[in-house]
């Protein structure tokens, strides 16, 4: 009989074991399926990216990788005619809700941003914490290795947010009707005196009073996103807050708080022409050259 109760509680044991046994293999099974699909999902992410980033790297073989035709070409490739610099990806990539805080690392290495520059970056984005700026950073030095462009950046944003990148698609060809194409309009009457704040600062925002897209002019007057950015912390909350950024820019612009060096002083032709790349730009200027009627004081 002690044989027999032996042998029973062995099979029971045996029966239990199997069970745990099986249970930790349906376990297993999961897992492994879920980090295969994840597994895929990234590798081809991947791929993708370093299939363009081959192609890229055989057209720069050559030792100077910097030549300025070879960016040229990469910068504008596809179809979308924006420039392709730090300041206008950082732009795309706000308007289209990327987040920045989560992902600006990730996407630098991705883009193949050498890893003390990312780290040099990231040790600033910790001090204070503007993630933008982090991503404005990594995409210049992205940007000077040569072998840049829209279509690059925006599979790389789809790897993290495929949201994003739908919606960077959206922004860049709305942007290319009226930033792409450079309006022929006829300024010979417009003078090209300096501006000054205290004098026509006044004049100017009466001017443009029609003008709601402030940071698009402001990206065409060749202010950086911090300024930009700024600008729109200083306001808001305030009422009427298209004019008063709209006032802020105007003011920073005639106060030469952009590169005035490499685009010169303030002036009615500057002013114009960066008017004429907005949505319906070619319009406002006719309008405003008639309005002035030879009046630009």
């Amino acid at each position: 009989e002690q044989g027999q109760e032996r042998i029973i509680m062995i099979f029971k044991m045996a029966g239990v074991f199997s069970e745990v046994f099986y249970a930790l293999c349906c376990i297993f099974l999961i897992v492994f399926i879920f980090w295969y699909f994840c597994d895929r999902k990234k590798r081809k992410g991947g791929e993708d990216i370093s299939t363009k980033n081959g192609l890229y790297d055989k057209q720069n073989s050559r030792t100077d990788i910097s030549n300025e035709n070879t960016d040229s070409s990469l910068s504008s490739s596809g179809i979308y005619s924006l420039e392709l610099t730090a300041n206008n990806a950082v732009s795309v990539l706000r308007e289209s809700n990327f987040h920045f805080h989560d992902y600006w690392d990730r996407v630098c290495i991705e883009l193949g941003v050498d890893y003390e520059v990312k780290r040099g970056i990231e040790q600033q984005a910790k001090i204070d914490r503007k993630y933008d700026i982090a991503m404005h950073d990594g995409l210049e030095y992205w940007i000077r290795q040569g072998r840049a462009s829209w279509d690059v950046l925006i599979t790389v944003a789809e790897i993290f947010e495929p949201q994003t990148a739908n919606s960077m698609r959206s922004v860049l060809v709305r942007r290319k009707s009226s930033c792409s194409i450079r309006p022929l309009l006829n300024l010979s009457d417009v003078p090209d005196f300096e501006l000054e704040r205290g004098k026509h600062l006044k004049k100017v925002i009466n001017t443009l009073y029609m003008i709601d897209d402030w940071e698009n002019l402001g990206i065409q007057l060749h202010f950086d996103d911090y300024k930009l950015r700024k600008i729109r912390q200083d306001n808001a909350g305030k009422p009427n807050l298209t004019s008063q950024c709209r006032m802020a820019l105007l003011s920073a612009w005639l106060n030469w708080e952009y590169n005035f060096e490499e685009y010169g002083k303030p002036n009615w032709k500057q002013l114009l022409t960066a008017v004429s790349y907005l949505d319906g730009g070619h319009r406002i200027v006719n309008s405003i050259i008639s309005n002035c009627n030879g009046n630009w004081t």
